[in-house]
């Protein structure tokens, strides 16, 4: 069963209806289970430990694509690896911190460098890079501080193969 439902919105003065289907909860929750690309946005505390910056144990966690705005490509987007790394705090606090790569396979890029630290080959030209090879590895890892918009975030400033 669908409940419709009314949006009132502002639009210079003049209030505007739209009517929308909004479908019940269990429903969503059971098409997001078997569908991975629905994914359920996260209650966050906007207090997570900021570490002091120097060389840290990691882990990879997970490593995935992701397409983010650019002001260089034609195209105005630019394809990133995206590596999650866990790390554990001087308190024990196990961390997620995130390294991005931009998916650039010339000698010089970060993404190169990653692979040559990780051990992992480099695709040949049609050849397919497997994310999946990056979860479990061990790392050393330097982690940062950036200020941003007043708020202090943990960078991944470079890494070293275990």
């Amino acid at each position: 069963m669908q409940k419709k439902l009314k949006i009132k919105k502002k639009n210079v003065g003049k209030d505007k209806e739209e009517t929308g289907v909004e479908e019940p909860k269990e429903d969503i929750k059971k098409e997001a289970d078997n569908n991975k690309k629905l994914v359920k946005r996260k209650n966050r505390s906007k207090n997570y430990p900021v570490l002091d910056p120097g060389w840290y144990n990691g882990e990879i966690v997970d490593a995935n694509l992701k397409e983010f705005a650019s002001d260089y490509n034609k195209s105005g987007l630019r394809e990133v690896v995206v590596i999650d790394i866990s790390v554990i705090a001087d308190d024990g606090t196990e961390v997620v911190v995130k390294r991005f790569d931009n998916l650039n396979f010339h000698n010089m890029s970060n993404l190169s460098a990653t692979l040559r630290e990780l051990c992992i080959d480099k695709p040949g030209v049609d050849e397919y890079l497997d994310l999946s090879k990056f979860i479990g590895e061990e790392l050393e890892v330097r982690i940062g501080n950036k200020d941003k918009n007043g708020n202090i975030y943990n960078t991944v400033e470079s890494i070293k193969g275990m």
